[in-house]
């Protein structure tokens, strides 16, 4: 407990005027136990709120709290001290409807939640609101109290200039209704704000930023890709981007392919049965988003990055980056790219994956691959791109973003203005939908 207490001062003297007023109200509030337990920080990427969670935590642990870190994400959460995603500390299914509930069964983790005394959830824009409520639900019912969240302290944190919570063919306002400004708890939440940049070394470009997130700003860029990492809108733009860098690089490409099996789903059907109705051949041409493809390329030297958590507490979580250093027949060798595991390895495994885990399936039956499971890297999304931070980060947009927030996201994941480079071929349409920032 001295050791947190000395590390909480420690980081203490690092903070800024705002996260100083947010950690002294946040632990002022917690420690007396007050009635106010519910707060929500609001930082725009930057501001330093992961530094901010793990000076509140050192202090909590050194007065004998129990605290849960969470985000919704697995990359964001590895970011967190003991972190991890909010499916596996509220062990929450992989759909989620409004009619999901939630599925604690053993006794260990019921006793786990219950002792918790606070609860640091971040990746706050991207949480679904039925998620939490039946977090709410779940902490009521455990600690039998009718309390919100079961009498917890509960400390959101995340930005909603940001991409917001995926809801398959929505509109934009069935999408802001699924979000956590639509829950009865967001009017309990006791908003906190962070404003100074810390990432941005250039105010300039932070403040730039900020009027993006708020459509202030114009936004007419066309200039060439830079080489740290290439963000696009669209899928298919990441993969074609990906194909071509891959050429690119000198070396032997070695070709995994994977071993692909169709399964009868819902009908007492044996699986044989079911193989014969597809070709192994066109289960090999099937492809979905977040899912490995049958025939993955790789050179020594390509970046790519896992696309299922692994291991969270080793750093092998989905969204991870990883350099190829060494391809094997059975195993892959990875570096860390970032993190505090950075130039670590790590080897990935062929694993059993199937379409079941996958929102995407709308097959009359489960494919079963088994392939590693990553893809290549060079370019990702602007949604993988979240939570990440890099020094040069060029931007592709060859079609018109879709959603609130992307542009935000894409501009502020590089520390510098002059970082940034564009390609697009027309002016770029910054999506904002200002009811969601109004709420």
């Amino acid at each position: 407990m001295a050791y947190e207490l000395e590390k909480g001062s420690e980081t203490k003297k690092l903070c800024n005027i705002d996260q100083l007023n947010i950690l002294d109200k946040l632990l002022n509030s917690i420690l007396k136990n007050n009635e106010e337990k519910i707060f929500f920080i609001d930082g725009p990427g930057g501001t330093g709120k992961t530094f901010l969670y793990n000076c509140l935590i050192h202090y909590l642990m050194g007065n004998n709290k129990n605290v849960i870190t969470v985000a919704w994400t697995g990359i964001a959460s590895i970011l967190l001290p003991n972190g991890t995603t909010s499916h596996r500390a509220f062990k929450l299914p992989l759909e989620i409807d409004n009619y999901s509930t939630w599925c604690v069964k053993s006794m260990k983790d019921k006793e786990y939640l219950y002792k918790t005394d606070v609860i640091i959830w971040d990746e706050a824009s991207m949480i679904l609101g039925r998620v939490v409520e039946m977090v709410d639900e779940l902490l009521k019912d455990l600690c039998n109290s009718k309390k919100p969240f079961g009498g917890k302290f509960v400390i959101f944190g995340g930005d909603f200039r940001q991409v917001l919570p995926v809801v398959k063919y929505a509109t934009p306002a069935k999408i802001i209704n699924s979000t956590l400004k639509s829950t009865s708890i967001w009017p309990m939440c006791t908003k906190l704000k962070l404003t100074k940049n810390m990432r941005s070394t250039d105010m300039e470009h932070a403040n730039w930023l900020l009027n993006v997130g708020y459509l202030c700003d114009s936004i007419s860029l066309n200039q060439d890709l830079s080489d740290k990492i290439i963000i696009a809108c669209h899928n298919d733009d990441v993969r074609a981007l990906n194909e071509k860098v891959l050429n690119l690089i000198e070396g032997e490409a070695h070709t995994y392919l994977s071993i692909d099996v169709a399964k009868q789903r819902g009908v007492d059907q044996s699986d044989e049965d079911i193989q014969l109705e597809y070709q192994v051949e066109y289960l090999n041409s099937l492809s979905f988003n977040g899912f490995p493809v049958h025939k993955l390329k790789l050179k020594i030297g390509s970046t790519v990055m896992l696309l299922r958590n692994l291991s969270i507490k080793d750093g092998l979580c989905n969204g991870t980056r990883l350099q190829i250093v060494k391809l094997y027949k059975h195993l892959i060798a990875g570096k860390f790219i970032t993190g505090n595991k950075k130039g670590e390895i790590a080897f990935i495994p062929r694993i059993k994956l199937d379409t079941g885990d996958t929102s995407a399936n709308k097959l009359p039956f489960v494919l079963e691959r088994r392939q590693f499971p990553i893809t290549l890297a060079f370019a990702i999304t602007i949604n993988k791109s979240q939570e990440q931070s890099f020094n040069k980060v060029g931007i592709y947009v060859d079609k018109l973003l879709f959603s609130h927030g992307q542009l935000y996201v894409a501009l502020s994941r590089c520390k510098k203005k002059e970082g940034i480079k564009i390609q697009s071929n027309s002016v770029i349409k910054n999506v904002v939908w200002k009811e969601i920032l109004n709420l």
